[in-house]
């Protein structure tokens, strides 16, 4: 490109420059209105917002405790409504005010007859709970539990009861019991464990040594012996056979466990980009016969970091990049 041409150019982009900022410092706003850093042109004031006209502080958000659902507000005091009683609105800019959830409950921080409540939603105490809306929380039933990490009641996993209302935690079975009630031999399951026990009672002498192995939740059965689940799955039944196809679970799509020993859904507490239901189908899960080996595989770890999967069989350990295994799975 010769020097003709480069100066042409130069002086084009800042022909361009200059009508840009002079349009942006032609655009003088009116009350309603605001004038964006990417255009030259007056736009409506954007819900959640009120515009003065003020060219240096032109789009001022509806502080807490207000709202504005409409366009073009021109004033505070026009544009941004106060919650109505028992709503809230606990940050700045909002178009509508909500509810409490539950686990917490609402209270004025304002004058009691308005207009401007003040409303906050505070979280419940430990072994209390609520609903949606509420104004005040309900102690936790037998059987159930509440503390600052759930902040709603939850029923005591198999293994723990808590005969008390208003608890923040359950309580463990002696050794050697457990919560589960017993079906017949022609059942589909022989032992079946129960949540939510509300007596010690509940908590049931475990089969005595020499009677058939008996693999608790959160855990499966291989080779005779009982073993944690593994990561990505879940294990909720009581195990009497290693050929019981219910015995573990793939965790919800998009999730994984935290930790080896999950035994329901809720335990899949971790995002994953991992696909467990694609190990499923190449049998890389413990105990399975796997699709790229003919022997047994014996444990398997996945490492969120580097995208790669180990699994053992009996003479060997196998690395195997994620995205290679999802091609080869599908």
């Amino acid at each position: 490109m010769g020097a003709m041409q480069s100066s042409l150019l130069i002086t084009l982009l800042l022909l361009l420059l200059s009508d840009d900022v002079s349009a942006q410092q032609s655009c003088v706003p009116s009350a309603g209105f605001y004038c964006p850093s990417t255009t030259g042109l007056a736009i409506s004031c954007p819900s959640g917002y009120y515009c003065t006209g003020d060219p240096t502080n032109d789009h001022i958000p509806c502080p807490i405790n207000t709202f504005n659902p409409a366009l073009g507000g021109a004033s505070l005091g026009s544009a941004c409504q106060y919650c109505p009683r028992f709503f809230i609105a606990g940050s700045v800019g909002l178009t509508t005010c909500s509810l409490c959830p539950p686990g917490s409950y609402y209270q004025d921080h304002g004058p009691a007859s308005g207009p401007n409540y003040g409303g906050v939603c505070l979280a419940c105490a430990a072994g209390t709970s609520s609903n949606a809306n509420s104004t005040d929380c309900s102690s936790c039933l037998p059987g159930t539990y509440s503390n600052t990490l759930t902040q709603t009641c939850s029923t005591c996993r198999p293994g723990f009861y808590q005969d008390k209302p208003g608890a923040s935690g359950c309580l463990p079975c002696p050794s050697g019991t457990y919560t589960y009630i017993t079906g017949n031999a022609s059942s589909a399951a022989l032992f079946t464990p129960v949540w939510g026990a509300s007596d010690p009672a509940q908590c049931i002498n475990l089969p005595a040594f020499g009677a058939p192995l008996v693999c608790l939740p959160g855990t499966y059965m291989v080779s005779g012996a009982c073993l944690p689940c593994p990561l990505g799955y879940y294990c909720p039944s009581m195990q009497v056979s290693s050929s019981d196809p219910t015995a573990v679970r793939v965790c919800p799509g998009g999730t994984m466990s935290a930790k080896g020993g999950a035994i329901s859904p809720s335990d899949c507490s971790m995002p994953s980009i991992l696909q467990p239901f694609i190990f499923d189908a190449c049998s890389v899960a413990p105990g399975g016969s796997g699709a790229m080996h003919g022997l047994q595989v014996t444990a398997s770890v996945t490492s969120l970091s580097t995208g790669t999967l180990f699994f053992s069989t009996a003479t060997a350990v196998y690395r195997v990049l994620l995205q290679v295994l999802f091609l080869f799975c599908l």
